[in-house]
């Protein structure tokens, strides 16, 4: 990095950084510390400012899965499986929209019942065969009607939380309820149609450390619709080549926050790097030092929006104002200042 230039990369930023705290930059370990903080230090500073920072708004759309029931079913008691007894069930056959008919999550409800059968195979046994979490409990029979649905939906792959924590999708006016309130307010399933609200759930790991986020929704979409929505991203780091990632990670990565602004994240990593020295006296001048970089920051990047200001209420003063002095029912001189005071 230059002496006489703000910080860019990652190896400007933590080379700032052992420049503050006297630290060599030969020293290995030393240089090791120094990447977590500004790593840290960047994670941190968007923590309850997202909505600030134009930088970390990405858009997606969802599609959902039209309804299925085409055909019947024969179904066994106590048997892990949705068994198709039709040619016309075709489990396996991708729909106008490119989607397989029945997929992994998806749902079935067999012949009106209250149980609700998850399908867990990525794919269908055959055509007409699919798994299901768990057995059948209703009555054997056969050339039962059924129905199909998927009510959960993946969200986009480095979705850290939704823009509006009120309204998912504004284009959908698809409320956004906490999952809480989202159980008991929708206990079981109900009759597909357009969706109206929706929550956010943490489904499993499947292989890696990061849950699966996903979508709920309700009730469940009869047939597709494109859901889009606006999402605040949790890579913050760009490589050389443009691959978005959650953390900078070599020299030439650089954070996702305009080069303007790439000092105050250095602020900050120094504010804490005092701090965990236990040098409260500078820990405390360099946080402050931070706090008012972040607020600057923040107040220079919300475009739009209205700046809290004093706004009195002088419409019915002025109104009166221009009307004649009116005292008794009758036009007068006013000889005691009462039409100054805006007295009747």
């Amino acid at each position: 990095m230059s002496s006489t230039s703000s910080p860019v990369d990652f190896s400007d930023l933590y080379t700032d950084l052992l420049n503050r705290v006297r630290g060599q930059t030969t020293n290995s370990e030393t240089v090791v510390i120094a990447k977590r903080y500004i790593n840290t230090a960047l994670r941190d500073m968007h923590m309850g400012h997202h909505e600030s920072f134009p930088w970390a708004e990405r858009r997606a759309s969802i599609y959902t899965h039209p309804e299925y029931s085409t055909g019947t079913l024969d179904q066994v008691q106590g048997n892990n499986a949705i068994i198709g007894t039709t040619t016309a069930v075709l489990f396996t056959t991708v729909n106008t929209f490119g989607q397989v008919n029945v997929r992994v999550g998806g749902k079935f409800v067999v012949n009106g019942g209250p149980e609700v059968y998850r399908v867990i195979d990525s794919s269908p046994v055959s055509v007409n065969v699919a798994t299901i979490e768990m057995p059948y409990v209703g009555e054997s029979g056969t050339l039962l009607p059924y129905i199909y649905f998927e009510d959960e939906y993946d969200l986009a792959s480095d979705f850290l939380r939704p823009m509006d924590v009120y309204n998912f999708s504004h284009e959908m006016n698809l409320e956004l309820l906490d999952r809480n309130e989202f159980r008991r307010r929708y206990v079981g399933r109900d009759t597909p149609g357009k969706p109206r609200v929706s929550t956010i759930i943490d489904v499993t790991f499947d292989g890696s450390s990061t849950p699966v986020r996903k979508l709920k929704l309700h009730p469940p979409p009869d047939e597709a619709y494109q859901i889009p929505y606006h999402y605040v991203t949790k890579n913050l780091a760009v490589s050389a080549l443009g691959v978005e990632a959650e953390n900078l990670i070599v020299d030439t990565d650089e954070p996702i926050v305009p080069v303007q602004y790439r000092h105050v994240i250095v602020l900050h990593a120094y504010a804490n790097f005092l701090r965990d020295r236990k040098d409260d006296e500078r820990a405390q001048a360099a946080t402050g030092e931070y706090e008012k970089a972040l607020a600057r920051m923040v107040a220079d990047t919300e475009i739009g929006s209205r700046r809290m200001s004093i706004r009195p209420r002088v419409a019915m003063y002025s109104a009166r104002a221009k009307r004649v002095w009116n005292h008794g029912g009758g036009r007068r001189f006013d000889t005691n200042g009462a039409f100054d005071r805006m007295e009747y």
